[in-house]
């Protein structure tokens, strides 16, 4: 591919060029997104459920059982190939579905919160600016 670019004398030619290269590395990139490296199919199950329920905080018993682990042997396992803790990956989960709903503009912060399984809008906010440095209002402003 470098060869055939560095041939290539019109300018047109390399911008296509770029443009195949460019369009491979994202195929590249989005193949990876949804398998994370070293994470077991074990880990990747407990990593699903979250994921596809953004607004429930799964009880980490219940994920270990799902696994067929028991529940000390999972949030071991989870951390050491997810990099943290099970508690953690599930509220970094609810504050990347508040970011998108954030951005969306359809909901109130408060109905945002109460979809995603907070206790309360309050405790939104100081868990998302936690995360983020940002309260919900200044995100939804000023996006990411």
């Amino acid at each position: 591919v470098f060869a055939v670019y560095r041939q290539t004398q019109l300018p047109l030619g390399k911008v296509e060029m770029r443009n195949i290269l460019l369009g491979f590395l994202l195929d590249l990139v989005r193949a990876g997104e949804h398998q994370e490296p070293g994470v077991s199919p074990t880990i990747r199950q407990a990593i699903q459920f979250v994921t596809r329920q953004p607004q429930r905080m799964f009880a980490i018993r219940e994920l270990a059982r799902r696994c067929g682990l028991s529940e000390s042997r999972f949030k071991e396992r989870f951390r050491h190939e997810v990099g943290v803790p099970p508690a953690e990956y599930m509220i970094r989960r609810k504050i990347d579905a508040a970011r998108s709903l954030l951005l969306s503009g359809d909901q109130t912060v408060t109905g945002i919160a109460m979809d995603l399984g907070f206790s309360s809008s309050q405790y939104f906010a100081t868990t998302f600016k936690r995360y983020t440095g940002r309260t919900p209002g200044e995100y939804r402003r000023n996006g990411e």
